[in-house]
């Protein structure tokens, strides 16, 4: 693990970095987030470079990466085929797509048969995050683990 991703770690805490991931956070809670990620960090860098001035800080912490020029980054050691280094930055809780929790139905028993393509279509979209049809994947109804093997004479 990287010593940026370390840092952000034991100076935002375990439910940061969780809801982060989940992918839970609505647009504007997102944008908070951020910012109190990016005054953390930057509180972080002072604090260990309690002499040098602010601009030492932003140069040497935060590199201008693409349009973004206050992008906590670091280098890694890898390269591109260019030559370039290939630089680590942290990911912003706004760019995380939002995945709503999608309830199961109130009918569904996943040992009944009648019941195993929906299960088998939320198993996938739960994975993948889109449905087999957009995939382009034919569906293929097995039946149900409990079942296979009975019934037939």
């Amino acid at each position: 693990m990287h010593r940026l991703a370390v840092v952000a770690e034991r100076l935002l805490g375990e439910p940061f970095r969780v809801a982060a991931l989940l992918g839970s956070l609505r647009p504007s809670v997102a944008v908070r987030v951020d910012h109190e990620i990016w005054r953390a960090l930057w509180q972080w860098a002072r604090r260990r470079h309690p002499k040098k001035s602010r601009a030492w800080v932003k140069k040497h912490c935060i590199p201008a990466l693409g349009q973004r020029t206050w992008t906590f980054a670091t280098q890694t050691d890898k390269r591109t085929p260019d030559g370039k280094p290939i630089w680590l930055r942290l990911v912003y809780a706004g760019e995380t797509k939002i995945r709503r929790h999608v309830k199961i139905r109130r009918d569904a028993n996943p040992f009944e048969p009648q019941w195993q393509p929906y299960f088998t279509e939320r198993a996938f979209r739960k994975k993948c995050g889109l449905t087999r049809r957009k995939a382009g994947i034919k569906t293929v109804v097995k039946p149900a683990p409990l079942t296979r093997g009975f019934g037939a004479a």
